[in-house]
């Protein structure tokens, strides 16, 4: 499955070069905007778990 911030991006970037009157329903809107920011936090999430648990993080004990 491609990665949605990747199409987003391709998305946007099809719309402006087409120039585009891209118009898309509230709800649809609303429902992809917080899909986006949601997909964003978990990545950012998942790389800061990732650096957080790397070995030069004593910071916590066990």
């Amino acid at each position: 499955m491609p990665d949605i911030v990747v199409m987003f991006f391709i998305l946007g970037l099809t719309a402006g070069i087409l120039r585009s009157d891209l118009a898309i329903p509230k709800a649809t809107y609303e429902t992809l905007s917080l899909l986006l920011m949601l997909t964003i936090g978990l990545k950012g999430g998942m790389v800061f778990m990732v650096i957080s648990a790397g070995p030069c993080s004593r910071r916590w004990p066990q």
